[in-house]
């Protein structure tokens, strides 16, 4: 008896170590938990969800906020953790490694996206496109990002100047470059869900500091992956639905065969359509034309995967007031109200005006030695998408390049 009652006091003082132990145990996690979400609080300034920024990939272990210019309302912030410094190593200080950046901003001042990137278009590597976020949300999606404004309603000023819209985006840094350029790979779709719903947080709690009387609602679950694949331009459903129903495919030696398209939404503010040359008809055209007097420019075959190819983009409200056509050679300005070309690259721009505001059109070709000899062939498919964008906006005052700026080669 004696025996058994010594063994249970050595079981219940072993229970009650293990219990103290765990008490501890439990206190240092939530210490963690508390220490983790006030470094997000403090370098997003209070504008992201910590919780939701916790419960990303990669985001166990230690957690490290860093503000990188992020103030009351603009600004960026990058979240680090052991995680991701263990998982993809090349340590960015003490094991951590960023896995989240947040981006917030105002508009018209808010800087971004506003440009033609049109050029780089990469066919060979699977491409992506900003495809619409849906769910009734402005807001556009890629393979690592979310995207998000907001419209704040007339009378909100933020140091003496109008607010029209707040930006807010969500990233999915996961190996420090990007998933598309490093893996090949989008990110999973837990993480668009995650991430979509970060970024709507934030931009309603940058509305609620300012005073914006609207608020996004949550964007749904089960957010699709951005679409990439080249199709026929007969198959066309979305940005380039037009250039199937034109008939202009075909038409003559230098105009694509298929594309590469995502959904449209009017809620959207900008919007693109890219045009490639099959392997085959590019080769059959090079092969047409190489070799002939006055086309000295087509020394190299277009061997590789959508070497040939046009890329036809629009932009919408505050995001049309500063798109730059960049073409390599040099940098020109697509003012809104007014059309015309890049002198030095095959680049042009039209515009318009949608529901009172303005609106830009840009049409780029793939390379300089296509761009000198397809120039002709798009001035009536550069006239189709514009007629197409304009008419199913309702945009009106749409002012187009001149017959000359497509019969001209680049200087």
């Amino acid at each position: 008896m004696v025996l058994e009652q010594r063994a249970q006091k050595a079981v219940n003082v072993l229970l009650c170590i293990v219990a103290v132990a765990g008490t501890g145990f439990g206190g240092f996690q939530a210490w963690s938990a508390l220490s983790d979400r006030h470094a997000i609080d403090s370098a997003c300034a209070d504008l992201v969800p910590a919780g939701k920024v916790m419960r990303l990939p990669y985001a166990g272990g230690g957690i490290e906020a860093r503000s990188e210019g992020i103030e009351e309302f603009r600004g960026v912030c990058s979240v680090f953790s052991t995680e991701a410094g263990d998982t993809f190593g090349l340590d960015q200080g003490e094991g951590k490694r960023m896995y989240f950046q947040a981006y917030a901003g105002l508009e018209p001042d808010a800087a971004g996206e506003k440009v033609d990137d049109g050029h780089v278009i990469d066919f060979e590597d699977r491409p992506y496109l900003d495809a619409p976020l849906g769910g009734g949300i402005p807001g556009h999606l890629t393979a690592n990002t979310v995207r998000v404004k907001l419209a704040c309603g007339d009378g909100v000023k933020h140091e003496g100047r109008p607010v029209k819209n707040v930006v807010a985006a969500a990233v999915s840094v996961n190996d420090g470059y990007g998933l598309v350029f490093a893996t090949q790979r989008q990110m999973q779709g837990t993480t668009r869900d995650q991430l979509a719903s970060i970024a709507v947080d934030t931009a309603n709690r940058l509305a609620d500091r300012l005073g914006c009387p609207d608020r996004l609602p949550q964007p749904p679950t089960g957010i699709k992956p951005v679409q990439g694949d080249l199709k026929s331009d007969a198959s066309a459903v979305g940005t380039c639905a037009w250039y199937g129903r034109s008939k202009l495919a075909g038409s003559g030696d230098w105009l694509p065969d298929q594309v590469i398209e995502t959904g449209t939404d009017p809620r959207g503010w900008k919007e693109k359509c890219g045009l490639v040359m099959s392997r085959t008809a590019a080769q059959e055209t090079w092969s047409k034309y190489h070799g002939k007097r006055g086309y000295s420019r087509l020394d190299e075959s277009p061997d590789e995967k959508g070497a040939w190819w046009a890329s036809t983009q629009s932009w919408f409200g505050e995001s049309a007031k500063d798109v730059v056509l960049d073409g390599g050679f040099e940098t020109i300005r697509a003012e809104p109200g007014r059309a015309g070309r890049s002198e030095k690259s095959p680049k042009w721009w039209a515009s318009s005006v949608c529901d009172g505001e303005p609106a830009v059109h840009t049409l780029s070709l793939g390379n300089r030695a296509y761009g000198t000899y397809a120039a002709r062939s798009f001035e009536p498919v550069f006239r189709a998408y514009v007629d197409d964008v304009t008419r199913r906006r309702g945009c009106t005052d749409v002012r187009f390049p001149a017959h000359d700026t497509f019969t001209k080669g680049p200087a």
